[in-house]
């Protein structure tokens, strides 16, 4: 004869502590801000014209960059790399980097697949960020 335990858990979020994880990345991210746009930003532009095999075959992420990252806390670091590509294309625009509407979609996506991927090339979590752009879909 054989018995069968089921134990159940229920677990139940506040709002409260969703608040508090959600204050704590925005700080987070605000402390690490400057920094990792100095030490990222390079990589995360270079490769222009680059392709997706490109992207695949690290072409060498500073250590600087992953060394900033890695001090993120790993549920931050999605929110903190969307901060940094938000600065990038907003300083982009305001400088004219750009010739046109279509070179500028394609370098925006370029940049995206490197900012996405960023933490993978680094070696950790997550693996992959979901980077929004306003008015862009990357």
């Amino acid at each position: 004869m054989y018995r069968t335990t089921i134990t159940t858990t229920e677990v139940i979020e506040d709002d409260n502590s969703v608040t508090q994880t959600s204050e704590r990345c925005r700080r987070e991210v605000q402390q690490h801000q400057h920094q990792m746009s100095m030490m990222c930003r390079s990589y995360i532009e270079s490769g222009r014209g680059g392709t997706r095999l490109t992207l695949a075959t690290n072409q060498g992420v500073p250590r600087q960059c992953c060394e900033t990252l890695r001090q993120v806390r790993e549920n931050c670091r999605c929110d903190s790399l969307n901060q940094m590509m938000e600065d990038v294309m907003s300083q982009r625009r305001r400088g004219g980097k750009y010739g046109g509407q279509e070179e500028e979609e394609e370098e925006a996506q370029m940049m995206v697949g490197r900012a996405e991927n960023l933490p993978s090339e680094c070696g950790f979590g997550p693996r992959h960020c979901q980077i929004r752009m306003g008015g862009m879909s990357a």
